[in-house]
């Protein structure tokens, strides 16, 4: 596990950013799988990695971006949908091929039929190579909430208002061959404590990823104080 400790909000973003732009750059021919949320601070380095992009273009032409899940009944055109979030963060401003950004469909005849399909086209597609996953304010990743089994796959949860929400599992996050935590605030230094320092446990899911091989994580000087 590599810690980096950024001294403000811009510092970390960049060196977030940079990480998933080294990512792409260490490929010798360019064929990169990225997965993303749409979490605030997610969004944040996603922008930051455009201007990176902006400012040193490379090819993307065989980028590929996976969501991490997405909620049933927005159509993807819509300004709530995942997809679009994500298009507008990240897939446009890189150039990344439409075709090469793959999210689960929006109106399914069956959501977990569903979430089994995206986890088949990761599969074909060679697994990923970079997850950026961020800890959000109820020690969640990205839609992977406290209490969420360890062994889970892509599973689909009723939030709140009754939307379903198609997410992949923990397992699918540990199977990815790098992954990038991100967080960042006052609010974050107990749960980031927890997660880095603490048991693991099913109650903090953050703890499962200290025993992924290839683990990074990013911090600002507030999400570290109490490292």
């Amino acid at each position: 596990m590599r810690i980096t400790i950024a001294k403000n909000g811009q510092a970390f973003d960049n060196i977030a950013a940079w990480k998933i732009i080294g990512e792409i750059l260490r490929h010798a021919d360019g064929r990169t799988t990225l997965q993303f949320g749409t979490g605030g601070t997610t969004l944040d380095i996603c922008r930051a990695a455009a201007q990176i992009y902006a400012a040193h273009p490379f090819s993307t032409a065989r980028v590929c971006v996976f969501g991490s899940g997405e909620a049933a009944g927005i159509a993807h055109g819509c300004p709530e949908s995942w997809y679009t979030i994500l298009e507008q963060a990240i897939i446009k401003p890189l150039k990344i091929y439409e075709e090469n950004f793959i999210m689960p469909m929006p109106f399914p005849d069956d959501p977990v039929r569903e979430c089994r399909a995206h986890e088949s086209v990761i599969a074909a597609r060679g697994g990923i190579d970079l997850r950026l996953v961020e800890l959000g304010d109820d020690g969640a990743l990205d839609l992977l909430r406290p209490g969420t089994p360890f062994g889970s796959t892509a599973f689909v949860e009723q939030a709140d208002g009754g939307t379903a929400q198609m997410t992949l599992g923990m397992q699918n996050l540990m199977h990815s061959r790098r992954i990038l935590l991100a967080a960042k605030g006052r609010g974050q230094a107990e749960r980031i404590r927890q997660a880095l320092q603490g048991p693991v446990t099913e109650a903090v899911p953050a703890s499962l990823l200290r025993l992924h091989p290839l683990l990074e994580v990013v911090l600002d000087r507030e999400s570290a104080a109490l490292l």
